[in-house]
């Protein structure tokens, strides 16, 4: 066949080549923007870099150069556990340790950090609720169906496999429908059996609308080291449009959710389904729920408080004393 014959050969390496070239190019602009930057001749200017992932071989050297020959501040942006990740933790490490001030998206993430640079600060993910999450979802009694949502990527995909069984022995009770919200490609899409799922490819433009259009949202997570830095983003999304939610008790989410008061959490495929079905059969509870789900993101997670918080935190930190 085609596959085992010398062209394809070629043609694999071929295209493993190509990868890298783009690879080389894109790692080559990165540090010239950076350097660009740093060079402009802003004297009057206080310059601040802030960077999140992209720590390749050679870029802490690199910043430690910029860092010395420009006086420029630097600010680390994290919010994933990369350390766990596909990169160096010692690379991370100092990243960090470098690093005049260090913004963690999560109590996993900021306790971490505090290790390699004290001048580390919980900044939580944050949604805009006066613009673009001020909406909210009515909530009323079910009729012909039932929306369970999900919105995710490709490489997280993967964890709507805890939701299977439980959905599934649900939906034999109820006319149970699955809303994801996710990429064009569903090769890591699980085998739901005969449970109805609604695939919408995430657009930005309808996001909003989409998401509107789930009546309890969810968020699977696997009980690992990576999950454990995950910043609750999709709970927060669900939470700002009040739709009432159920997530896995891990990570950020244990912080965010106060159980039974503004959302569920579940540890188990029965936890799952149980909590589901409570929201299912109670108006008055996803009610409750949802209204103060919401008022934990305007209070908490809002783009109005954590803005004036980081300008703060950089003022106090970066420029105190500097006229």
């Amino acid at each position: 066949e085609i596959i085992d014959s010398p062209f394809a050969k070629d043609l694999s390496k071929f295209f493993i080549l190509k990868k890298f070239v783009f690879l080389f190019i894109y790692i080559l602009k990165k540090y010239f923007v950076i350097l660009r930057t740093a060079m402009f001749d802003g004297r009057n200017i206080n310059k601040i870099f802030f960077f999140q992932r992209g720590i390749t071989i050679g870029f802490v050297t690199f910043l430690k150069i910029i860092k010395k020959l420009f006086k420029i501040k630097m600010v680390f942006d994290f919010d994933d556990a990369i350390f766990h990740l596909n990169f160096s933790r010692e690379r991370v490490n100092e990243v960090i340790r470098i690093s005049d001030i260090v913004i963690a998206g999560s109590h996993y993430l900021h306790e971490y950090a505090m290790e390699n640079n004290i001048k580390t600060f919980l900044v939580p993910t944050t949604v805009d609720t006066q613009v673009k999450y001020k909406y909210d979802k009515p909530i009323k009694n079910f009729d012909n169906k039932i929306v369970i949502g999900w919105i995710g990527s490709l490489t997280n995909m993967k964890y709507l496999q805890l939701l299977v069984e439980p959905l599934c022995n649900l939906a034999k009770k109820y006319p149970i429908e699955l809303l994801i919200i996710g990429p064009k490609e569903k090769r890591f899409l699980p085998n739901f059996k005969s449970l109805r799922i609604d695939y919408i490819v995430w657009n930005n433009k309808t996001e909003i609308n989409d998401l509107l259009k789930i009546d309890i949202g969810v968020m699977p997570l696997f009980d690992s080291n990576v999950e454990k830095g995950k910043c609750a983003f999709k709970a927060i999304q669900y939470m700002a449009l009040g739709i009432p939610v159920v997530c896995s008790n891990i990570g950020e989410n244990k912080y965010l959710i106060e159980e039974g008061a503004n959302g569920f959490l579940a540890s188990s495929a029965k936890e799952w389904q149980k909590k589901i079905e409570l929201l299912i059969n109670d108006i008055d509870l996803r009610k409750k729920i949802a209204s103060k789900g919401k008022k934990t993101i305007q209070d908490r997670y809002s783009l109005e408080k954590n803005s004036a918080e980081l300008l703060q935190i950089i003022e106090q930190n970066l420029f105190k004393g500097i006229a």
